[in-house]
């Protein structure tokens, strides 16, 4: 027994120095889980943080205007399922621009809430804290990056909820125990997110010391107690780019897992070893046992004084010294035996005896105490009766193994502890054999419940390591100590190649020594850097990643290790291409689109006025496009509008800018013309010649020839003299005066054009004024049938400016088509006709005349036209068969169907139709024949030169033969002699509008003609 006492000091020794290795261990794996937290969500946000910046930085996104917003923001919000939104707002947190539609259809503000307020405060990239997010109904929190204008003023600031969902690092926490805790704490100690979060504390405050210590700590370790009352160790580390602390929290009894288990197991072999040794003893006593109770014999017979059987054995003098040698051994026994009891009973380890049958006849103290069990509950008790039936048979099957084997066996099993959670002991079994030859099965066993949790918390560790990133650690010399099946996958190095290797094997040559110098500058001075790299794989292959380095120190402060995490962004960067691209470019021409003209616009000007050199600007509008996408179909237009493109960029020098604006308009930009504006003028000149010889040439579309003819607009830009827009407004005058100039044809834009503009601004905003105020009036134009019956009228609108006077209808018209303002106009036109009808109904002079009231498409394509007009009759009490509407062939080009539908409802309640200006557009012949109409109107640019032009004629002639073939009436306007009216009667046309017979008249006028006639 002596030699259990240094058996069982070295084994302290070991215990103990093998604990303090466990610990520092066991801190470095979890520093490196938290560090990988770092990388995994760190690299998420930076990759949030780049594309936001790259949005802040578009032209259309520095200009904060709701009239621009960049398509690119649906294109970013759709591609990446993180973003929970993406916009921009401007300095006061109205929201200008958003990827999804805004509650309501109305502008969110946002300048109140707190995350807003700490962008505006900070100035720069900020993270907001968590909240539920109004327009992406989601738990978000909010990526900011400042707007900044030419001037690198802050002017607004774009925004990304980010799902919190993405914070999540990735760890396969299935390997941690249920108690442990990881995520991130701002400065101001709020939680931004956690794996668990039972209580809901995301987006608060939570008042625990763990919670301040975190923030306090930013970089280490620590134990704390937390609010479920659990003791948990911490390892902390920082994020300073975005303000956040990383942690990992794991119960503090599982930090010194590994070791104890260690020392348990170590506890239970010097505890065998022990118990072999008394074993040992054991069976020496029994040999001795018969030559002793020989001499515990004669002993007896000394002290009776019977000498005679013991005489020849020796004299009374060496049986009493054999007696009491005897008597020593037998105390010595009895104190080992008591020791070895005492030993069981009070040590860490659990020790039993059964019988073959597997009934327990002895269990330690600590057996009963630690499964809070009594001994009548367990003595004469087999596992059925103790342990629950899975457990109870396979502790059987250990005995088995054991009786069938015979020695020794070593085994792991699983017990039920008093609060029915499950603990895990290594048994050591050996068959015990009593004085009366009776086999016992007997086993001691140490808990290792902790040990299996260590198990599981490096099993964690390892799998975080063999992420989907590659990962790579080395020493504080970088030399590489171990690399993940990633970083092969990535690199195409096995670990075998890159062990015992620095970095330096993976470099590209794309960065000077004074990037890397900068690099591990701000890692000495922040323990870390992420960034995007360039770096070269096996196969010679550059590419991009992002990388993240995080130092491990030891709780001096040392440099131990370096880990680096490395994620391929190959795909990413195709992805921003092919999202550039889509924002950039024109999907049909691939030429830049007006965004990237912008862009590219706004850089020439500086270039410009650097150089004092010239640029020009040539705007260019296909002649006539509309009619080809209607006659032969818009697939045709588009191969039309693809070779003009290949055309245009023929034309000019390789730095020069071609871009589609859309439709058929596109704009050519020139850069670095002369100085001198004359011969720059010329030079832009000889170049859009060019463009007007290569565009007049036939193109062949799918085997139809097809002939086009562009319209072309110029302006010069020097500097900075001209705003972008305004040089975009000059190009496009230009290019509509090549147009009044008989097309295909170019322009340069003349000053006196901006005059006509700018009273045209003036003009609409007069007639807005004037549909506010009702400045107008109708005149009404007599309709006669053969030398001048008076059948009835059509009305003509009439503007009293205050200061112009009569203003015409082909003078504000169109401008009120542009605006909308002809749906008010339209509206109140009918308004007052119906009214009319209904007072000449009351008089017989009147009551048998017809009314026709023009109606633009604007007004048709409302869904409630009809409804309007019935309302109106019904108002007014007029006759709806003396009303006549008056369209026009545009309305024939779009949603015929619904235009007939219209015209059917309104002519099953009496209102007639005509169709005014036939002839000057395009008619499908097949849908004329379904419209519900009354009559064709000859239009006056026919009539006016029908008795000098044979085409004229005879298309006055058609019109007529047309009408007849259909049923339907037909009249001519713009009759102004005699000979224009003989002409049309003997063609078989009998009505007529026009000069002739009356010019139009305001209604006290026309009354009068009427009671006249």
């Amino acid at each position: 027994m002596a030699v259990s006492v240094p058996l069982v000091a070295v084994v302290a020794i070991g215990i103990y120095s093998d604990m303090q290795q466990s610990i520092a261990y066991t801190k470095t794996s979890l520093r490196t889980l938290a560090s990988t937290m770092v990388s995994n969500t760190g690299g998420k946000i930076a990759n949030a943080r780049e594309v936001l910046e790259r949005l802040a930085a578009r032209p259309l996104v520095r200009l904060v205007d709701p009239n621009n917003c960049d398509g690119a923001l649906k294109d970013l919000h759709s591609l990446n399922p993180g973003y929970a939104n993406i916009g921009y707002s401007d300095l006061d947190g109205l929201i200008v621009c958003s990827a999804l539609p805004q509650p309501g259809g109305k502008p969110v503000n946002i300048g109140k809430t707190p995350w807003f307020q700490k962008f505006l405060e900070q100035r720069r990239f900020t993270v907001g804290e968590p909240f539920f997010g109004p327009i992406s109904g989601k738990w978000v929190s909010v990526l900011s990056v400042p707007i900044r204008n030419e001037r690198q003023e802050m002017v607004g600031g774009v925004h990304l909820p980010l799902d919190l969902e993405d914070y999540d690092p990735n760890i396969p926490d299935q390997y941690l125990s249920a108690e442990s805790r990881y995520g991130f704490f701002s400065e101001d100690r709020t939680m931004i997110w956690r794996n668990l979060d039972p209580e809901g504390l995301i987006g608060t405050r939570p008042d625990a010391d763990a919670a301040r210590q975190i923030v306090a700590v930013r970089d280490g370790e620590f134990e704390s107690r937390a609010k479920d009352g659990v003791m948990r160790f911490f390892s902390v580390v920082p994020m300073p780019e975005i303000g956040w602390n990383a942690y990992v929290g794991v119960p503090a009894t599982e930090i010194y897992a590994a070791a104890r288990q260690r020392a348990v197991t170590a506890t239970g072999i010097a505890l065998v070893a022990i118990a072999l040794l008394v074993l040992f003893a054991i069976a020496i006593a029994r040999l001795i046992a018969r030559p002793v109770a020989e001499l515990e014999s004669a002993a007896r017979a000394v002290h009776r004084g019977d000498f005679g059987v013991r005489a020849a054995a020796g004299g009374p003098r060496e049986v009493a010294a054999v007696a009491q040698e005897f008597n020593a051994m037998i105390a010595a026994q009895q104190r080992s035996d008591e020791q070895f009891r005492a030993f069981l009973e009070n040590s860490a380890v659990i020790a039993w005896l059964k019988e073959e049958d597997g009934r327990y006849v002895f269990v330690s103290a600590n057996f009963l105490k630690r499964f809070a069990l009594s001994r009548e509950a367990v003595i004469g008790k087999t596992e059925h009766d103790i342990w629950p039936q899975g457990i109870a048979d396979e502790l059987r099957r250990n005995d088995m193994t054991l009786l069938s084997q015979g020695g020794t066996i070593e085994a792991v099993e699983a017990l039920t502890n008093p609060d029915g959670s499950i603990s895990w002991w290594l048994s050591n079994k050996f068959i015990f054999q009593g004085s009366d030859r009776k086999r016992l099965l007997g086993g001691l066993a140490v808990d290792i419940t902790e040990r299996k949790q260590a198990e599981a918390e490096l099993r964690v560790a390892a799998a975080a390591f063999e992420s989907q990133e590659g990962m790579m650690i080395t020493d504080a010399n970088t030399v590489i100590l171990r690399v993940n099946r990633a970083f092969t996958e990535i690199t195409g190095y096995t670990a075998e190649e890159a062990v015992g290797q620095t970095p330096c094997l993976l470099s590209s040559g794309r960065h000077d020594a004074a990037f890397y110098a900068a690099m591990w500058d701000h890692i000495k001075r922040t323990g870390g850097w992420q960034g995007e790299i360039w770096d070269r794989r096996k196969n010679g292959e550059v590419f991009p990643k992002w990388l993240t380095i995080t130092a491990v120190k030891s709780e001096d402060e040392t440099v131990t290790h370096y880990v680096g995490t490395h994620t391929d962004i190959t795909a990413r960067k195709l992805a921003e291409d092919e999202i550039k691209h889509l924002a950039f470019y024109d999907p049909l021409t691939q030429l830049p689109n007006r965004r990237l003209l912008l862009d590219r616009l706004g850089h020439a000007l500086a270039s410009s006025a650097r150089s004092e050199r010239n640029g020009g600007l040539l705007f260019i509008d296909l002649d006539n496009f509309k009619i080809l996408n209607d006659t032969l179909g818009h697939d045709k237009g588009d191969m039309l509008l693809q070779q003009v493109a290949q055309r245009l960029a023929s034309c000019v020098r390789e730095g020069d800018t071609v871009a589609r604006l859309g439709g058929d308009e596109f704009v050519v930009m020139l850069e670095d013309l002369s100085g001198n504006s004359e011969d720059a003028a010329a030079q832009v000149e000889a170049i859009g010649e060019k463009i007007l010889v290569k565009l007049n040439q036939n193109y062949v579309l799918a085997g139809h020839e097809h002939h086009s003819t562009p319209s072309i607009g110029v302006t010069l830009f020097s500097g900075y003299q001209n705003s972008i827009e305004e040089l975009l407004k000059y190009a496009d005058l230009a290019m509509y005066q090549s147009k009044t100039a008989g097309r295909n044809t170019l322009r340069f834009f003349d000053p006196e054009m901006q005059a006509i503009v700018t009273d045209r601004a003036a003009l609409e905003t007069d007639l807005r004024e004037a549909v506010n105020q009702q400045q107008f009036m109708l005149y009404y134009q007599p309709q006669v049938v053969g030398e001048g019956r008076l059948t009835g009228a059509e009305a003509l609108l009439r503007w009293q400016h205050p200061l112009r006077g009569i203003v015409s209808p082909d003078k504000f018209i169109s401008l009120a088509e542009e605006t909308g303002l002809i749906l008010p106009l339209g509206r109140w036109v009918l308004d007052m006709a119906c009214t009319q009808l209904a007072q000449w109904a009351a008089d017989p002079h009147t009551a048998h005349l017809s009314l026709a009231v023009n109606i633009s498409a604007n007004q048709l394509h409302q869904a409630d036209f009809v409804d309007q007009v019935l309302a109106v009759l019904g108002r007014t009490g007029a006759n709806p068969k003396r009303l006549k509407l008056e369209l026009t062939e545009s309305l024939l080009v779009s949603d015929v169907e619904n235009t007939i539908a219209k015209m059917a409802a309104l002519k099953a309640r009496g209102v007639g139709f005509s169709l005014d200006d036939f002839g000057t557009g395009y008619s499908s012949l097949s849908y004329l024949k379904q419209l519900p109409l009354d009559q064709l109107k000859i239009d006056q640019d026919f009539v006016r030169d029908i008795l000098i032009d044979p085409n004229d004629a005879a298309i006055a002639q058609m019109v007529v033969a047309l009408a007849e073939s259909l049923g339907l009436a037909v009249i001519a306007e713009g009759v102004e002699i005699e000979a224009q009216r003989d002409f049309l009667a003997r063609q078989g046309c009998h009505a007529y509008q026009g000069y002739l017979f009356s010019r139009p008249l305001p209604l006290r006028e026309f009354e009068e003609f009427v009671k006249r006639g």
